[in-house]
């Protein structure tokens, strides 16, 4: 079967010692997103993330999905379908968040 292709937002948490994040992340408490616009499987979008320092994002809050909207729309001006880091690859409709 073909795997689907979405563009995925990556999520670094900030260390203690630092302030701000990269250039061209987003901060949102003591997280830094980033959206990335190249689509990718689910699996190649959470090793890209992990090689950059994070993981796909993972959303705990209303306000943390309302800030991710926010930045998804900002970057596309739509809603494109975007990977985060829940994922039913062991059993369908049952979503976890995996780090590989």
């Amino acid at each position: 079967s073909k795997e689907m292709l979405k563009q995925l937002l990556l999520r670094l948490s900030l260390s203690y010692m630092k302030k701000d994040c990269p250039d061209g992340w987003f901060q949102f408490g003591h997280q830094c997103f980033s959206f990335i616009s190249s689509a990718k499987t689910w699996i190649e979008a959470q090793i890209f993330c992990q090689f950059d320092g994070g993981n796909l994002a993972s959303i705990h809050s209303y306000e943390e999905n309302r800030f991710v909207q926010t930045l998804t729309r900002g970057n596309t001006h739509d809603f494109p379908e975007t990977w985060i880091g829940g994922t039913d690859a062991i059993h369908v409709w049952k979503y976890f968040y995996l780090i590989i």
